[in-house]
């Protein structure tokens, strides 16, 4: 059965479909934070054009994120596994940067919504925001790459000022 979900989940990836994966223990480690043996949910037709699932590891803890469809979050994506430093900054956000710069960019936005996941071009930094602030206004453009869902967003609260971020495909 495993090797039939994993094959199924392999062929859906190929095509372009998405898979959700449940919540993984979080005694896991990286290479194992999910395996097609995990329960998965069926993706609304919204997210299955738009999105597919991206881990994201703080330290021991786990957050889980749906990942953009476009050509920047998919150029970011081959980078994966990801790790980034990343600063806390204005009890709102992580940021770090990239030791890369990424080809594709496009225009961004000077805002952010709770668990935006973006890249900033100006600065080629990533950033995850997990609390909207009095001030949710940026100076410089956004562009979302990803979202980390709402439930694994308070953990992020209790997280240092500097964490390391893990990107990984499960």
């Amino acid at each position: 059965m495993k090797k039939l979900l994993f094959a199924m989940i392999a062929a859906s990836a190929i095509a372009g479909i998405v898979c959700y994966a449940g919540n993984p223990s979080e005694n896991e480690g990286v290479a194992s934070v999910s395996t097609a043996a995990q329960e998965i949910a069926e993706p609304s037709k919204e997210m299955a054009s738009t999105s597919s699932v991206v881990i994201v590891r703080a330290g021991e803890n786990v957050l889980h994120a749906e990942w953009e469809n476009t050509e920047l979050a998919r150029e970011i994506q081959t980078h994966f596994p990801l790790t980034v430093d990343m600063i806390h900054y204005g009890g709102r956000e992580y940021y770090g940067s990239l030791d890369w710069t990424p080809m594709y960019s496009g225009k961004g936005r000077l805002s952010f919504e709770n668990g935006d996941i973006t890249y900033c071009a100006k600065n080629n930094t990533l950033a995850i925001f997990y609390d909207q602030t009095d001030h949710p206004d940026l100076t410089m453009e956004v562009i979302r790459v990803g979202r980390i869902k709402a439930e694994d967003l308070v953990a992020m609260h209790r997280f240092g000022n500097r964490e390391e971020f893990t990107f990984v495909v499960p």
